[in-house]
């Protein structure tokens, strides 16, 4: 941009207009009225000193115009952002629509004349809606929270933990049993995947079935790592009883449930290479997979 390229060499002409004006001065001071070679010479470093400054005030423009196309830019980045708003109320209000014409159609198939009960089969509807939407977004922020865990099954529980670590602190039972499944189920260092480990739930008694643990990660990538491993532990004999599971919601509980439930039915029919994969029941035909059954969400 030839705006930009002037204002750098802005710089370079402040300084040689610095050193023009030294030597100007130094001349001034070893000229005398009759030495007509250094006044000639005054006059030449005076007229370049006049160029030098017509160049400077060209480029000092240049900077304002600049300064001034910036603004430009900036006031033009606002009215975008304010055209963007209007687009998304416009969408807001399009879908508002779209719904209200699905409202109108549901009432007339209801039969009533009624502007009453027209204005109470409308409030109903939004205020189910707006349950819906929560309970999306709740459901949303649980599963954010949730990606970084997993649910361990069958790992005993102790009643009173009184064990320590090496160097003589408080050191948690469930933290150390779950440190050495995974070194030595999984083959993964723990200290450089696990955060915390925790029971779920009220404290056990001695006739109760042990509580779950939940795991949290340092990364999703860990998690994933120590998910697609547990399967490993069904060989060895110290760990053979311990389930290594994603921490799902409970609405991803019920799904996966239904979802399980459909594996075994499949399978007691005789049909092989039948399991889960994204939230579908699929088999493997020839390396294709064909989807036997998914969940449709309700409307």
């Amino acid at each position: 941009m030839k705006e930009i390229e002037a204002l750098k060499k802005n710089a370079k002409e402040m300084d040689k207009l610095k050193k023009l004006s030294k030597e100007f001065e130094d001349l001034k001071k070893k000229v005398g009225n009759d030495n007509g070679e250094v006044k000639k010479g005054l006059k030449d470093v005076e007229k370049e000193l006049n160029d030098v400054r017509k160049e400077i005030k060209a480029v000092t423009d240049t900077k304002k115009g600049v300064e001034n196309k910036l603004k430009v830019v900036d006031e033009l980045k606002k009215d975008f952002e304010e055209v963007k708003g209007l687009k998304k109320n416009m969408n807001e209000v399009v879908t508002m629509k779209e719904q209200l014409q699905v409202l109108s159609k549901e009432f007339a198939a209801s039969q009533s004349d009624s502007a009453k009960d027209l204005e109470n089969f409308v409030e109903v509807k939004l205020k189910s809606s707006k349950k819906e939407m929560k309970a999306e977004v709740a459901e949303s922020l649980d599963i954010e929270q949730r990606k970084f865990s997993v649910i361990l099954h069958g790992v005993d529980e102790e009643i009173e933990d009184t064990s320590v670590d090496s160097n003589g602190s408080p050191d948690h039972t469930d933290h150390a049993k779950v440190k050495e499944i995974f070194e030595k189920g999984l083959k993964l260092n723990a200290s450089n995947h696990i955060v915390k480990v925790f029971r779920i739930g009220k404290p056990r008694t001695e006739s109760e079935r042990p509580r779950l643990l939940k795991v949290e990660f340092q990364t999703v990538e860990g998690k994933n790592e120590a998910l697609k491993r547990a399967k490993n532990l069904r060989y060895n004999d110290d760990f053979k009883n311990v389930y290594i599971v994603p921490d799902l919601t409970r609405k991803q509980q019920e799904a996966d449930k239904i979802l399980r439930e459909h594996v075994k039915k499949f399978r007691a029919e005789g049909m092989e290479k039948v399991m889960i994969k994204k939230g579908k029941v699929i088999k493997n035909e020839g390396g294709t997979e064909v989807v036997l059954f998914q969940i449709t969400e309700r409307k």
